[in-house]
């Protein structure tokens, strides 16, 4: 997306992937076997390309293919999560006349269906159906919507990274929560000064 950049925001790019390099959720999933990590590079390669796909004056073809490569792996690993991430590039055309182009919306889309078409073909197979399969996955863990902030400052200090169940974790540690919450601030005032 930055190929162009030139001056102080040619750095962004560079300065992102270290950032998320250096999150503790990357370097904990990294080399697990949960997507977390591969989910969030496939679309932020998704969402870059789409960006390319709509800004670059003349569409070429290698955007577009990123755009459904991108779109149909992430809605392989995760295609609720995909379809969340999809939703404001879907939108955006119609908040920006320039970005009013088919090309890349059907690549979006496109890939989108090849991830929730393998998803509900499962559904009915392993589980009788869509809306089977979902509530399989809600009875596996809390679902709903549910406050989770709480459960995760009591998971901050362990002994397991979610409090499922709540046995698990003692209850919310004062210290560790602060500090959790300091701790942008601080990198803040680092980078500032």
């Amino acid at each position: 997306v930055f190929a162009g950049a030139r001056g102080r925001h040619a750095f962004v790019p560079a300065l992102a992937a270290g950032f998320l390099a250096s999150l503790w959720v990357t370097v904990l999933y990294g080399p697990m076997a949960y997507p977390n990590l591969w989910l969030t590079l496939v679309l932020v390669a998704g969402a870059g390309y789409y960006v390319r796909a709509m800004t670059e004056p003349a569409i070429a073809w290698r955007p577009l293919v990123g755009v459904f490569i991108a779109f149909t792996a992430a809605s392989l690993l995760r295609p609720t999560d995909a379809l969340a991430a999809a939703g404001p590039l879907l939108v955006a055309p119609v908040l920006f006349r320039q970005w009013r182009r088919l090309r890349p919306l059907v690549a979006l889309a496109a890939g989108l269906a090849v991830g929730w078409s393998a998803w509900i073909i499962e559904a009915y197979v392993r589980f009788q159906g869509p809306l089977q399969r979902l509530q399989a996955g809600a009875r596996g863990s809390k679902g709903g919507l549910v406050f989770m902030l709480p459960g995760y400052f009591d998971a901050l200090d362990g002994p397991a990274l979610q409090c499922n169940p709540p046995k698990l974790c003692a209850g919310v540690e004062p210290l560790a929560t602060i500090w959790w919450i300091l701790l942008p601030v601080f990198v803040a005032i680092g980078l500032i000064g």
